[in-house]
């Protein structure tokens, strides 16, 4: 497994496990904990760039707190990545984070930069769909940066995931998939 020596996260948190993983599955319930166990298979070996939304809103690190706050309510979204003038990454910026300033009236003209999170888990273009799910239940995140070559080209969500699986399954077993997903 991709985190050889790590901590199980499902066995270090009731929610991975124990009987309600059991009777999400009698329940015919699709769990994140299913994504990454050994009994499923894909019938084809699906990696981050099959799955990734290519449409990545970043901004600058230089801009303001005021613009990265529009951004994430024009574009309804809860994160910028940040993106340096030759477009690597250099952290991101989440509502959240933004949440925790928002009374402060003074910080709208500061440089985003001053407030990013510069420690930001990624994915690589050709990661496994498995290793992927694997990173959400360890680390609890919403979404992560896809990189080629140190430059964003996508992000894939706890719900890109979980189609893809969901997607993959229905094909195993004959079945057609729900076109609302």
């Amino acid at each position: 497994m991709f985190f050889e020596g790590l901590p199980d996260a499902r066995r270090s948190n009731p929610s991975y496990g124990g009987y309600g993983r059991f009777a999400a599955r009698r329940r015919n319930v699709l769990t994140s904990y299913d994504c990454a166990s050994p009994g499923l298979e894909l019938p084809f070996m699906l990696t981050a760039r099959d799955i990734m939304t290519e449409r990545v809103v970043t901004i600058r690190p230089t801009e303001s707190v005021r613009t990265a706050v529009e951004r994430l309510i024009s574009e309804q979204i809860s994160g910028l990545p940040v993106v340096d003038d030759a477009g690597r990454m250099v952290g991101i910026v989440t509502e959240f984070a933004l949440l925790a300033i928002a009374y402060d009236e003074s910080i709208g003209d500061e440089p985003v930069g001053n407030h990013m999170t510069s420690e930001v888990l990624t994915v690589d273009v050709n990661d496994a769909v498995r290793k992927i799910a694997d990173l959400f239940i360890l680390h609890r995140v919403r979404r992560v940066p896809v990189l080629e070559s140190g430059r964003i080209v996508g992000l894939i969500s706890r719900r890109d995931v979980l189609m893809a699986v969901y997607r993959s399954q229905s094909a195993q077993q004959g079945l057609t998939a729900v076109g609302a997903l």
